[in-house]
């Protein structure tokens, strides 16, 4: 995720459209749309819904606070 934020943000400051590419390529979630579009393309229920089950489970672990930590832990008295 942190490499594919630095290709991005390197491309915006170049404005490279290949390199805005290169970093959605190189992002997580790439993986799960991968998987749906060719279910949608060929109407296949069980290939939109793999990806589709990929894509809530990223955004859920996401939402929750999964993936990278700040490093910072809550001090309760």
């Amino acid at each position: 995720m942190a490499v594919a934020g630095l290709i991005g943000a390197v491309g915006i400051v170049t404005d490279s459209r290949i390199l805005i590419v290169a970093a959605m390529v190189a992002g997580p979630e790439y993986g799960a749309v991968v998987r749906a579009a060719p279910g949608i393309d060929r109407r296949s229920g069980p290939r939109i819904r793999k990806g589709q089950t990929a894509l809530t489970a990223g955004a859920w672990e996401g939402a929750r606070g999964g993936g990278v930590r700040s490093g910072r832990e809550e001090v309760s008295d």
